[in-house]
């Protein structure tokens, strides 16, 4: 039996340095976010080459934290083969979660691909005044590969054992849910044509009701984001298998791409994807809050922007404030308009003030579920590129191939409407 099973846990001494004391408070230890990844399986490749390389590493694996942590996180080199990683916005699963991922891309990004067992996680807890690092065997560890996305990692043995841990006391969950999806077409007023399709998933009508901000609220919210991304491309890929073509625009909530959990998420998901996607995938953030720092939003569209060919942001409804949309790497800025709660008066200064910020920030422009022709007339005097709602068109559960959409018969169709 491998010696790391024989010495799962290890005690520190309580002479720790302040900085590891803040790093390991009580309240942290309570929740369960604190965490070390070790670095003893990469000393052991490396052998005499360590010494010469550990600089390397180190560089290496903080830039791999500072890549994925969120602004709350933090991290600190315990010693010469650990670091402690601490992330108080964190549930204890999702950070050991975020923890294997680190783990994996170090491993892979230093010495090649790797068997789940090197990768080295361990709980920290506390006894009296010593820390207690608690390390993550299997079959426990192989479990959290999976859940991580690193299948490929776990032999079918492991893999076997892991879903035998995760079965355990499972037999009255609910099934997964069945979401509905749908594609809304976005018409380009500079070629008058449908280009672009909106994927808009939604949960089952019985998960509707789950509380805001919660844990639970915001897993299901990520499981759903998943779910729309693989569901898009693969509607996609058979469009394209059949030459017609067309763009596809997937939204992304702020907080899931501002969470470590939920971005390394989405990026682990991207990189499943085949690359030959990428210039037909648009990236919308959605639901952005007012007063977001541009240093924030430009982290933001920077992890989207090499799995797609742009990155949309919809701007908060009324909100002046547009330093934080400049020079990210954005595509366009634009809003939904709302169905109850803003009158015609309200939606025309919307699209206006959408129109300005975009000419002066050298940005294109959206305006998302325009209600009425007369709107639809001024967003296209006012220059908004990509326009939605009922003049254009309805949702449909199936995209169609690009194609032209004259002004002329848009206002035909939408006089009939209005006649009949």
């Amino acid at each position: 039996m491998p010696r790391r099973e024989a010495r799962r846990s290890k005690r520190l001494s309580a002479l720790l340095r302040p900085e590891i004391r803040t790093a390991t408070a009580p309240a942290f230890l309570k929740r369960g976010c604190v965490n070390v990844i070790g670095l003893d399986e990469i000393q052991r490749e490396a052998g005499p080459r360590w010494e010469r390389m550990r600089e390397t590493i180190y560089a290496r694996t903080e830039a791999i934290l500072r890549q994925t942590l969120g602004p709350a996180d933090f991290f600190i080199r315990l010693n010469d083969t650990a670091y402690i990683v601490t992330m108080p916005a964190s549930e204890a699963e999702d950070s050991r979660l975020c923890c294997v991922r680190v783990a994996h891309e170090l491993h892979t990004s230093l010495l090649g691909p790797c068997a789940v067992e090197q990768l080295h996680i361990s709980r920290v807890s506390s006894v009296g005044d010593e820390l207690v690092l608690d390390k993550i065997i299997m079959p426990e560890l192989a479990q959290l590969a999976q859940c991580a996305g690193l299948k490929d990692l776990v032999s079918q043995d492991a893999a076997m054992a892991a879903r035998a841990l995760a079965a355990r006391g499972s037999q009255n969950k609910p099934q997964q849910p069945v979401y509905s999806h749908n594609f809304v077409p976005l018409w380009d007023s500079r070629n008058e044509a449908i280009t672009t399709y909106r994927l808009v998933s939604r949960r089952p009508a019985m998960q509707l009701g789950v509380e805001s901000e919660t844990p639970a609220r915001f897993k299901e919210d990520l499981a759903l984001t998943i779910a729309s991304l693989y569901f898009g491309v693969g509607v996609l890929a058979r469009h394209l298998e059949n030459n017609e073509r067309f763009l596809l625009q997937i939204p992304i909530t702020h907080e899931i791409l501002s969470s470590p959990i939920g971005r390394m998420e989405i990026a682990a998901t991207c990189r499943n994807l085949s690359g030959e996607f990428r210039p037909y995938m648009l990236f919308e953030l959605s639901a952005i809050p007012p007063g977001v720092p541009q240093s924030r939003m430009a982290e933001l569209v920077a992890a989207l922007r090499p799995f797609c060919r742009g990155v949309m942001a919809q701007i908060p409804l009324r909100d002046h404030g547009m330093v934080a949309y400049q020079g990210v790497g954005l595509q366009s800025i634009g809003v939904t308009l709302p169905k109850i709660g803003m009158n015609a008066a309200e939606m025309r200064q919307e699209v206006s003030r959408v129109a300005a910020a975009a000419k002066r920030l050298a940005l294109a422009s959206f305006v998302f579920d325009i209600p009425t022709l007369d709107l639809f007339s001024l967003a296209r005097i006012e220059g908004i590129t990509f326009l939605s709602g009922d003049p254009i068109g309805a949702a449909q559960p199936r995209p169609s191939t690009m194609h032209r959409l004259p002004v002329m018969q848009i206002q035909r169709f939408a006089a009939a409407r209005a006649s009949s």
